[in-house]
């Protein structure tokens, strides 16, 4: 009786099998390792702002529990001062109730100087300025109006502006600068003769953090 031949693969083969197969995984192994590592900064990052801020620190602007930044106004283009035409962007937000006048001018003049600030980052932060009369306009520098949306008041509501159902909680808004995040809410004030240093590094921080969480979104 002749010797019948196997057909089952050998051990030899499927050695062979193996060891070309182990480049194949090290190559997924580094390729994981390396996303690892360019992910780690960015995670362990924003969990440390959230979960183990540093002793001591504190905002310099006020914290407002988020609301939509809506008003009887309109902008330069025609549509309405809302949630959806400040989205994606920062805002720096002041209120001239009649003229623009001296603190009017040096609110501009400090939002202007806080954009420049920012360096690459400051097509981020927009600037804003709600007016109850647009012809207050024409007694503002024009070094200050470029670059510079407005929205004014319909029917020249000022009397809107403090009410408590107003976005401003009833406040005075001539008196703050007000920051606008990217989903068109109000969340944070200043004074409007405030230290422009302090104001400078709560919107450093809070652009910083914002760039963290725009991570990996389309």
């Amino acid at each position: 009786m002749s010797e019948s031949t196997s057909t089952l693969p050998s051990a030899d083969t499927g050695a062979v099998a193996a060891d070309r197969r182990s480049p194949l995984r090290r190559q997924r192994a580094m390729v994981l390792l390396i996303l690892a590592l360019c992910a780690a900064p960015i995670v362990l990052g924003t969990l440390a702002f959230y979960f183990f801020p540093p002793h001591g620190r504190t905002n310099y602007g006020q914290l407002i529990q988020p609301h939509p930044f809506v008003l009887a106004a309109r902008l330069d283009d025609g549509t309405a001062l809302a949630p959806p035409a400040l989205a994606d962007r920062w805002w720096l937000v002041t209120v001239a109730a009649g003229t623009c006048e001296a603190q009017c001018a040096r609110s501009l003049l400090l939002m202007r100087q806080l954009r420049l600030a920012q360096g690459k980052d400051q097509d981020r932060l927009g600037r804003l300025l709600v007016l109850e009369d647009p012809r207050a306009l024409r007694d503002i520098p024009p070094a200050l109006t470029s670059g510079l949306r407005t929205a004014v008041l319909a029917d020249g509501g000022a009397g809107s502006l403090a009410a408590p159902a107003s976005p401003f909680d009833g406040e005075d808004p001539t008196a703050h600068l007000y920051l606008v995040d990217p989903f068109g809410n109000l969340m944070m004030s200043f004074p409007s003769d405030g230290d422009p240093r302090r104001m400078l590094r709560d919107i450093e921080h809070l652009l910083q953090v914002n760039s963290w969480e725009r991570v990996g979104q389309p």
